[in-house]
């Protein structure tokens, strides 16, 4: 009886974290946004400017968001170089962007241009690239906006004769490094919310590792196969996303009602559910810590 009013309080813990964060699905990958910048012969940095306020946890930053930062991660600010200076310089120059008429939002993600410029979690769908030359003082600001993929999107620009070159080098595969450890948390993840539903066999674990290998390769294939079908639209992706997680749902159901004998898994329905939101919620956190794995 305890067990199962345990298993009734984690659950209810489970389902309010999966509702109230913004989840994408299982350990599938995110977008993401990646800068590489040649041809700078001076100390310089790279960020890029919004054309919407806000979108998912992001909004503008400004003096102030740095303070707190600081304070909070100041780990952050010594292994990247970024230091105030160079941050409200990129606040000043935004302020000054849209007192000209242009309408740009700086978030705060800033890298030395001498490194890949990575934006791992909930990056702008469009967006004007920013370089500061420190240097000689001098800001320089894309022309063009660009617009990135649902997967990973690659820029690589080149700085030459006083003007800058922007070359769209992304990519739909995926890296096979970062799909194992997706696949891994999606394992570990429904694992450990098994132990609420069972006692654990080898039966049982082999059973989850297959079925989860099966279920996150379809997934990764599929999300692929969507974006050489459609394109990088965003609506497509996320309703290929949606159609794909229900199927894995109900596939892991069907399978583990057949492989895990009845009195050991009563629930595989509810099991198969709630597996997946925890994919769903360890997805969305570990995206935030390490976003590598999930573009």
């Amino acid at each position: 009886m305890k067990k199962q009013g345990f298993a009734g309080l984690a659950m209810i813990l489970l389902m309010i974290v999966c509702f109230t964060l913004p989840v994408y699905a299982d350990s599938g990958p995110k977008p993401s946004l990646t800068i590489q910048c040649s041809g700078i012969d001076e100390k310089a940095y790279v960020t890029v400017l919004s054309t919407v306020e806000q979108y998912g946890p992001n909004s503008p930053k400004d003096e102030l968001d740095f303070e707190i930062r600081a304070k909070e991660d100041p780990v952050w600010f010594e292994n990247t170089g970024i230091n105030k200076e160079i941050y409200i310089s990129f606040c000043k120059e935004t302020e000054r962007l849209n007192e000209a008429g242009e309408k740009l939002y700086f978030w705060g993600v800033v890298s030395p241009a001498e490194k890949d410029y990575l934006f791992g979690y909930w990056p702008p769908e469009e967006f004007r690239i920013l370089i500061y030359l420190a240097d000689s003082g001098r800001f320089i600001l894309s022309e063009k906006t660009y617009t990135r993929t649902a997967f990973r999107t690659v820029l690589k620009c080149t700085y030459e004769d006083g003007s800058l070159s922007v070359m769209d080098i992304s990519t739909a595969e995926t890296n096979a490094g970062a799909l194992a450890f997706r696949i891994l948390l999606t394992i570990i993840a429904e694992f450990l919310v098994g132990c609420l539903f069972m006692k654990h066999d080898g039966r049982s674990r082999i059973a989850i590792v297959l079925v989860n290998l099966v279920t996150q390769l379809v997934l990764n294939f599929g999300l692929s196969m969507a974006v050489y079908a459609f394109g990088y639209g965003m609506a497509a992706y996320y309703a290929v996303l949606a159609v794909l997680e229900i199927l894995i749902v109900i596939a892991e159901w069907k399978a583990y009602e057949k492989w895990i004998p009845a009195p050991q898994l009563k629930n595989p329905f509810v099991y198969s559910l709630l597996a997946n939101c925890a994919s769903f919620a360890a997805g969305v956190i570990m995206a935030s810590m390490m976003p590598f794995f999930f573009r």
